[in-house]
């Protein structure tokens, strides 16, 4: 996939993967309740072709199957593309349950840290993604790769990293 350029140091990514059950809205067959293996429910909208066309092509959506999902404007919910059956564990260097997020670190406090997420292009709204758990944080570096486990609606931090970009005066507010 390829991202058009644009003026900020970095390219914001917020995606993982999700197993569970697909049950669309009576309204909208695009809109409804993603049910994780773990019984969360979670609001979920289908974005691509491939993950409309499983109800065509008898994948029987209403059955376990694991999605690539992403967050966009509303932390709370997921939109969901290429589903695979449900005896998929990976994609990529993702395992289920598992979400990548590039943003810019907001604010640490305790064991919270605030990730800023924003369209690459456009101009979409921007979001901030609430993460658990500790990491080697330094204040010179805003810009971080994640990588989180979602427990329920919450996500853990496995591991971080710093992404190339340095602020010579940083200011997050709360940092360590």
């Amino acid at each position: 996939m390829s991202i058009k350029s644009h003026q900020d140091p970095i390219i914001y990514r917020a995606y993982g993967i999700v197993r569970g059950t697909y049950q669309p809205s009576r309204e909208n067959l695009k809109k409804g309740t993603l049910t994780s293996d773990d019984g969360t429910s979670i609001r979920a909208t289908l974005v691509d072709e491939r993950a409309i066309a499983v109800f065509a092509d008898g994948l029987q959506p209403f059955q376990p199957l694991v999605w690539r999902c992403y967050f966009r404007t509303k932390p709370s919910s997921l939109q969901l593309s290429q589903p695979k059956r449900d005896g998929c564990r990976r994609y990529g260097n993702l395992r289920v349950n598992q979400f990548r997020v590039d943003g810019e670190v907001t604010q640490v406090k305790g064991e919270t840290v605030s990730v800023r997420v924003k369209r690459n292009v456009g101009k979409g709204r921007a979001f901030t993604l609430t993460l658990k758990g500790r990491f080697d944080y330094e204040p010179e570096h805003r810009f971080w790769r994640f990588k989180v486990l979602r427990d329920g609606l919450s996500y853990r931090i496995l591991t971080a990293r710093k992404l190339e970009h340095r602020f010579s005066n940083p200011e997050i507010p709360g940092g360590v």
